[in-house]
């Protein structure tokens, strides 16, 4: 990680131009630079956080968020992106609960895959729909495309809940092929 904060921390003098001027080319490209080193900057602290996961080390901040409100907020941050590759976002609102206690920043991001990825691989005039509803807790895996209380609560103090929150993301895309799924 700490080359591509150097990356990027350079292009950021350039684009300041504290070594000299830049011209629009170059500052377009290095936009680009930038644009791109953020998002490898976020592919490697997914991929750390993953690793986190699966050793059982991942740390939680769980506080009172409105799941109504991260929903909304992805579509918002995606909507550009969904317009431009002709795709429409449909957000189905299930009944209104106040908050719940998730770790906002990693729902929030794990709502932000799931919806560009239902939004890169929909048909041009295909919709992603992104769906809130109550659902019963459940010892069963999550579904790909759904997140679940069980993905971001801390193990033990989920299990004496009697309701849970569940996000859909559905699409007309071509799906993940059943050999890829898990068991």
């Amino acid at each position: 990680k700490t080359p591509l904060t150097s990356i990027k921390e350079a292009a950021a003098l350039l684009q300041e131009e504290v070594p000299g001027e830049v011209n629009d080319k170059q500052r377009r490209l290095l936009e680009i630079i930038s644009a791109e080193t953020r998002i490898l900057i976020g592919m490697i602290i997914d991929l750390l956080d993953l690793a986190r996961m699966e050793a059982g080390r991942m740390g939680y901040k769980l506080e009172r968020a409105s799941h109504t409100d991260i929903v909304r907020r992805v579509v918002v941050q995606l909507q550009f992106i969904a317009q431009h590759r002709g795709v429409t976002l449909i957000v189905d609102e299930g009944p209104r609960i106040g908050s719940i206690i998730v770790d906002e920043a990693k729902l929030t991001n794990a709502v932000r895959n799931l919806v560009g990825n239902a939004v890169k691989f929909s048909p041009r005039g295909g919709e992603v729909v992104i769906s809130t509803n109550l659902a019963e807790p459940s010892e069963e895996p999550v579904k790909a495309g759904e997140v679940s209380w069980s993905t971001f609560g801390t193990g033990q103090e989920n299990r004496s809940m009697e309701a849970a929150v569940m996000i859909s993301v559905s699409d007309q895309g071509p799906g993940i092929p059943e050999k890829d799924l898990p068991l």
